[in-house]
């Protein structure tokens, strides 16, 4: 809804689910099993600010983030990293409160 908003005010926006969450966490958490890592996480969000830089009148220097829970990590690591289209700014909210490990194990996704 917050995107949304923000793209009636003009704004362009991109939403997305990191690998193996999201409504299809269940099915997709054991193809992904073993496989993500700091940097498959990081080269996603990299693919989502390509997408972004590449639709016409982007101002790359006027790219700003808004994540939430374990996606602030990972907009902190990408900021870090990038040696192009940094954001400009960062809005990082709900950081998580406990490891992903038990994050995982609470919701009772990890596979049999």
């Amino acid at each position: 809804m917050l995107a949304e908003a923000l793209a009636n005010q003009g704004f362009l926006t991109l939403r997305y689910d990191k690998l193996a969450s999201g409504p299809h966490a269940r099915e997709n958490v054991p193809a992904f099993s073993g496989k993500l890592s700091m940097q498959t996480h990081l080269d996603e969000l990299a693919g989502a600010v390509e997408t972004i830089v590449s639709e016409k009148n982007v101002d790359t220097h006027e790219i700003f983030v808004l994540a939430n829970s374990e996606g602030t990590i990972h907009a902190v690591n990408y900021q870090l990293q990038a040696k192009k289209n940094r954001f400009r700014g960062l809005v990082l909210t709900g950081a998580p409160g406990q490891s992903i490990g038990e994050s995982w194990s609470q919701s009772n996704l990890q596979p049999d």
